[in-house]
């Protein structure tokens, strides 16, 4: 779906779990000493955890399925532009919706071919 050129910043779940522990660690030292410094209170503050690492999304889509044993060659990937897919996704989502009476939802969404084509590079 789209031009694969999108970059995404993937974050190892270890890396994160370690970024909300010390942040747990800031909150409970500021919470404990009064006399803190505003400058090395967190709470309040927004942060953005990151490994740094850019993947394009499709590149790491791939290098997932390999590692389970169901590798992707380039020659077997069909391109779909992203305005196809957002069209196909509209369809898909009226079309299952007028079937079921509105009970189920659609696979194939307008915001998952939005979120698997846009660009997340954590250098904003």
């Amino acid at each position: 779906m789209g031009n694969g050129k999108n970059l995404f910043d993937y974050e190892y779940v270890e890396n994160l779990v370690h970024g909300h522990v010390l942040l747990a660690k800031a909150l409970l030292r500021a919470s404990s000493l009064p006399q803190v410094s505003k400058f090395e209170r967190v709470d309040g503050e927004a942060f953005h955890i990151t490994n740094d690492e850019h993947w394009f999304f499709w590149d790491f889509t791939r290098a997932v399925a390999a590692k389970l044993g169901r590798p992707v060659q380039r020659e077997e990937i069909v391109v779909i532009p992203k305005a196809v897919g957002l069209f196909m996704a509209v369809l898909a989502e009226w079309i299952l919706w007028i079937l079921s009476l509105g009970k189920r939802q659609s696979n194939m969404t307008v915001e998952a071919i939005k979120y698997s084509t846009c660009h997340q590079d954590s250098q904003y």
